[in-house]
């Protein structure tokens, strides 16, 4: 299956998961080596405190600007700047200044791989 990122930005069925473990059997995105993630975010947006017990994340932001919290440390991130993530490390998208586009992918994809920390 072919998709255009015009497609992607309107594919809210999956919140813009490309690919990973958590799709049908059946489909071709399904993927337990890798997830893949086209977010547009949008100022009021904001993701919580969360964490991945497993694998390591890369997160590139394509357009815009927001503030993103890895370990209590806050960072502004605008085009082209990126983070990587190695698991158990806390991140949280605190504030989006601008309409904003990432992309993130995450390796391996593991179900229940997620962690809100205020679920704690």
């Amino acid at each position: 299956m072919r998709y255009k990122v015009d497609n992607v930005r309107n594919y809210t069925e999956t919140k813009g998961w490309l690919c990973g473990q958590f799709f049908p059997d059946d489909s071709i995105q399904k993927n337990s080596e890798l997830e893949v993630k086209y977010d547009t975010l949008k100022p009021g947006d904001a993701y919580p405190p969360h964490y991945h017990p497993h694998g390591t994340e890369v997160c590139i932001v394509i357009k815009g600007k927001l503030k993103w919290q890895l370990d209590g440390e806050d960072s502004v991130l605008s085009d082209g700047d990126f983070i990587f993530l190695r698991n158990n490390v806390t991140e949280a998208i605190l504030e989006v200044y601008e309409p904003t586009i990432t992309v993130s992918v995450r390796t391996p994809s593991i179900p229940n791989n997620k962690i809100d920390k205020n679920e704690k």
